[in-house]
């Protein structure tokens, strides 16, 4: 399996041998579609801000809009054609901020 833009972290850096699995540092064992936990422990600060915001109360997973596998510091989010949403909820949500950003946009233009 290729190892992605990440030459010093093989992929048993995050997965397990089945690849359907995370072990934490912490020896806990999780679903890789849990992987928040997982993110957490390098990213801390972000994860705790996505608990108590938008993102976490509709419960999006991180892996749903960032990849993981992929550097780019510009932009870490996915696609929007690789964007899938496993609720509802989780549609609206998106969609809600995706407008908000643009109305925000918009008004900054139009100030100018």
């Amino acid at each position: 399996m290729e190892r992605h833009q990440f030459p010093n972290y093989p992929c048993t850096s995050c997965h397990n041998q089945d690849m359907s699995t995370i072990t934490l540092r912490t020896g806990s064992i999780i679903p890789l579609e849990e992987s928040g936990p997982l993110c957490a422990q390098c990213h801390n600060d972000i994860h705790n801000a996505w608990k108590e915001g938008n993102h976490g109360i509709t419960e999006l997973k991180c892996v749903e809009c960032h990849d993981p596998h992929f550097e780019n510091k510009k932009s870490p989010i996915s696609t929007p054609k690789s964007v899938t949403f496993s609720s509802v909820l989780q549609m609206i949500s998106a969609t809600g901020a995706f407008i908000g950003i643009l109305l925000t946009v918009l008004a900054a233009i139009k100030v100018k």
